[in-house]
């Protein structure tokens, strides 16, 4: 009886070590590909929770980046003058992954993603909306960037509420291949391949048929150049990560314009089937920027530091993909003429700088100016596109208060003026204007991630 017993145990203790011995097994493909994983791939998640509101004396939101045409409630009533309005959203929050993972062709890889949730337009608004996805490789002194990212540029720019604000500093974001070389401490270049944005052609449901002279369609047939050459340095010191800084960077490419045209080489007007045309036209961009650190922070304290920046820049035929302009400026429009002619886009000026000053490290000021116009357009096409921005100026103070390193609050004013093409002599005399003005002042938290 008793050996029994014992025998019953030990075919007990017996099952339960097959089974641990099992269990171990079953779990040595999951520690030891999960052991891999740790040791190679390394996450990191950072953004920001951003709430933001403000008030404007238009009906504009908190992507406003130029003024409506003032309105005469009498004879030419504008209801985007005569109305203002005031928004709220946290829609401009973000959230990024950057990724270090195992070297490769002797270099250091990573890859970043970032979104918001900013959507695309009124419709879906908060839907996710990527801004960055690279990958990229380091070595000691070379990188190569592959993905969309900001275009090879360096330009500091102030502290600002809106993520539309001061266009004329910034180059835009988009698909790329870029090589960055650093010449030492001081000399950085960039040189990339970048889509223009024009990829992707809406052609509309009765291609056949569109009517002439508004059939304008733009497309690429090849990515467009980029490069970027500065020089930083830290001689003068430093304020925060930005040091004196002096660059310049550029694009330059092609689209293929198409449209309809209304008569045939012998003038007669197309009845059913009409002729396309198209024209390879040159679209480009040349930028230069500065930063200079008139005053440094002393011991990574900020307190009265003072600095300028600024930039100057001039572009034409760009799709907004990879430049930034007021609201209205098409800067991408190449317009066919009503008779089926070509003419070519107009080219766009810009300019801005900015005064920083700390009152103390956590408390920064900031006096921005910005500025755009239209230089080669003539009064027939002013007439022929009244709606077409040809002069945006904007004003802006902006101040900056570091509660913690997590936690910022803002506050922004601007006043734009904005000029538009000339109306016609009807409509000037019915009282048209072709000139406005805006006020918008907005508050914002950060919290930081």
């Amino acid at each position: 009886m008793r050996s029994s017993v014992v025998k019953i145990k030990k075919e007990e203790s017996m099952k339960k070590l097959v089974i641990i011995a099992l269990a171990l097994l079953l779990a040595l493909p999951v520690v030891g590909f999960a052991g891999s994983a740790t040791s190679r791939w390394d996450m990191t998640i950072g953004g920001y929770v951003k709430m933001d509101m403000g008030w404007s004396d238009q009906s504009g939101g908190p992507d406003q980046t130029r003024a409506f045409k003032k309105s005469n409630a009498a004879t030419r009533p504008n209801v985007n003058d005569e109305y203002g309005t005031m928004f709220m959203t946290a829609q401009e929050s973000r959230l990024n992954f950057l990724v270090k993972g195992p070297d490769a062709w002797g270099a250091k890889t990573s890859a970043f993603m970032e979104f918001d949730f900013r959507g695309w337009g009124n419709t879906d608004r908060g839907g996710a909306n990527i801004r960055h996805a690279f990958l990229k490789f380091d070595w000691a002194r070379d990188s190569l960037l592959i993905g969309r990212f900001w275009l090879p540029e360096g330009t500091p720019t102030p502290f600002m509420l809106g993520i539309g604000d001061l266009p004329e500093a910034k180059m835009g974001r988009s698909e790329q291949i870029t090589w960055t070389h650093k010449f030492g401490k001081t000399f950085t270049s960039q040189l990339g391949l970048v889509n223009s944005a024009r990829t992707y052609n809406g052609i509309g449901t009765t291609d056949e048929q569109v009517v002439a002279g508004v059939a304008s369609r733009s497309r690429s047939m090849a990515p467009m150049l980029a490069g970027d050459f500065n020089f930083k340095s830290d001689a003068c010191g430093k304020i925060g990560a930005n040091m004196l800084t002096f660059g310049f960077n550029g694009l330059y490419g092609y689209t293929k314009e198409t449209w309809q045209r209304t008569v045939n080489d012998a003038g007669v007007a197309y009845q059913a089937t009409r002729k396309y045309d198209d024209a390879n036209v040159r679209a480009y961009k040349i930028n230069i920027y500065t930063f200079i650190p008139i005053i440094p922070e002393r011991n990574a304290n900020k307190a009265n530091a003072l600095s300028v920046s600024g930039g100057a820049q001039m572009f034409s035929n760009l799709s907004n993909e990879v430049t930034w302009g007021p609201q209205g400026a098409s800067p991408s429009s190449v317009y066919p003429r009503f008779d089926g002619a070509m003419e070519q886009a107009p080219t766009y000026f810009s300019a801005w700088g900015a005064l920083s000053y700390n009152f103390t490290h956590a408390f920064q000021g900031n006096l921005i100016y910005g500025h755009t116009h239209a230089t080669n357009v003539s009064n027939a096409w002013k007439r022929a596109y009244p709606d077409q921005i040809v002069s945006n100026n904007v004003y802006m103070v902006t101040l900056g208060y570091d509660v913690s390193p997590a936690i910022k609050l803002g506050a922004e004013f601007s006043h734009y003026f904005t000029k538009y093409g000339n109306d016609s002599a009807a409509l000037a005399l019915a009282g048209g204007s072709n000139t406005g003005s805006a006020n918008i002042g907005r508050l914002a938290a950060y919290y930081f991630f």
